[in-house]
């Protein structure tokens, strides 16, 4: 009867170890995916750029129409393209 309860207590122990196992894992999984998303959850700074009224219309290789536009952030003037047939008046930048 002895051995018996020796057995159970060693089941019960290996039962208990694979809990806290389980248990830390999910906890660290948590803990990843909380920093994943406080990583990507908007903390990148972002301004707005504004359109010049400057554009190029174009072809692409496939045959789409877009449109060459060119923005400003008040330091700098870039063109960006675009599918489609207008510049939108405002872009966010990062």
């Amino acid at each position: 009867m002895i051995y018996q309860n020796e057995n159970s207590l060693q089941n019960k122990s290996a039962e208990q170890s694979t809990s806290d196992f389980l248990a830390m894992n999910r906890i660290k999984r948590s803990a990843v995916i909380s920093l994943l998303a406080m990583t990507f959850s908007g903390a990148v700074f972002a301004m707005m750029a504004t359109h010049t009224g400057r554009m190029e219309y174009a072809t692409s290789v496939t045959g789409q129409q877009i449109v060459k536009c060119e923005y400003t952030t008040g330091f700098d003037k870039f063109w960006v393209t675009i599918r489609g047939g207008f510049c939108p008046a405002t872009i966010e930048v990062e």
